[in-house]
């Protein structure tokens, strides 16, 4: 009788640890695809991020941290300037006469050439030095260096010249006196000098407050 009883409980436990096992398993298995992304839309998600849109352009860039978009480089690669300034503008061109750095003041030159525009005369002129030659009771001109610059007359500017300028024009003044020219005439004579004796003739010019000369007188060189 113990031993029937014996074998009945373990059959029940047998049927019963079949039945826990079959439990667990249906408890625990969910199905693939309720609990995992299939294959098949994993790739396309990640193609998505990847492939750039339709016309090859690229994906559209991200605006920086304090919220203003970068800004693109031009489709051919080349940067452009901004618009205006730099060094398109033209540099002002200096004022052809002006000397400031003579005005008011008397300087003693070297005078290569002179010629006339728009009814104003203009000479070229580069500072000298000039010494007393006692022999001849004349000037030893003594000549600069450097580049000539560019003077204009006031239209009253008077123009006092000696033999070596003016020539032997009959007037019957002496070989070293200063006789008055007009600036017109003062062109022309100059013009007539050889251009190898010009450096050798001094002249004594006089500036007004704008840097224009007002008055120009050669002097007498042995």
């Amino acid at each position: 009788m113990f031993a029937s009883h014996r074998r009945a409980t373990a059959r029940l436990l047998a049927v019963a640890a079949v039945s826990a096992l079959a439990l667990t398993a249906c408890g625990d298995g969910e199905s693939p695809a309720a609990t995992s992304t299939a294959p098949g839309a994993s790739a396309s998600a990640s193609d998505a991020k990847a492939t750039p849109s339709a016309g090859g352009a690229e994906p559209a860039r991200s605006a920086d941290a304090d919220g203003t978009a970068a800004p693109s480089a031009p489709a051919d690669g080349t940067s452009k300037a901004p618009a205006g300034g730099g060094d398109s503008a033209a540099a002002p061109k200096p004022t052809e006469g002006a000397a400031p750095r003579w005005a008011g003041t008397k300087q003693f030159v070297q005078l290569e050439k002179a010629w006339t525009r728009d009814g104003r005369t203009y000479v070229s002129v580069r500072p000298a030095r000039k010494e007393v030659d006692k022999r001849f009771d004349a000037w030893v001109i003594v000549p600069g260096e450097g580049p000539y610059t560019t003077v204009r007359l006031t239209k009253e500017a008077r123009v006092l010249l000696t033999v070596q300028v003016r020539g032997d024009d009959g007037s019957g003044a002496g070989r070293g006196e200063a006789v008055p020219y007009s600036q017109t005439d003062f062109v022309t004579k100059l013009d007539q000098v050889d251009p190898k004796l010009r450096p050798g003739i001094g002249y004594d010019l006089s500036f007004d407050g704008q840097g224009d000369v007002v008055k120009l007188q050669s002097l007498y060189t042995a």
